[in-house]
């Protein structure tokens, strides 16, 4: 298998995964047992007026399918509205205050974990601990699931 074919394969790969996860979060959210719409509205929940008003700006009067497009439109467009946690603001706004926090955790942890798991590759504890890694298969030549 060639390089090109090995990448494009990856590309559907991820293209397909992104779909799955963007569908599973429409639909997760229309299967909790509590009414999100009582949830963000607390108490001022039980005033129909408050109800409809939301329903309205949350776009939950469209039927689902049309829904689940606006919701994969503004997706792939970063626009992921606002935030209920954050009063309002801008949820870009949430993330990139957060991003290089986070980033920074990663990297650091990925530096301070690399050299001990370069030592411990094919030590007897690893081996004992993943008799049947993906990786031990492949170098056994065998092409073969284990």
């Amino acid at each position: 298998m060639g390089t090109r074919s090995f990448i494009l394969g990856r590309m559907l790969q991820a293209l397909l995964t992104l779909a799955f996860v963007m569908v599973f979060n429409f639909f997760l959210f229309r299967v909790i047992p509590s009414d999100p719409l009582e949830q963000l509205l607390g108490p001022a929940a039980f005033d129909p007026p408050n109800i409809e008003q939301l329903t309205q700006d949350l776009g939950l009067d469209e039927p689902l399918p049309q829904q689940f497009l606006i919701y994969a439109r503004n997706t792939l467009a970063l626009d992921f509205g606002d935030s209920f946690s954050f009063q309002g603001q801008d949820v870009k706004q949430v993330i990139s205050e957060r991003i290089w926090p986070t980033l920074l955790l990663v990297a650091t942890s990925t530096i301070a974990s690399t050299p001990g798991g370069a030592m411990a590759a094919g030590s007897t504890r690893d081996r004992s601990c993943s008799p049947c890694s993906s990786t031990r298969c492949r170098s056994s030549g065998s092409g073969s699931w284990c």
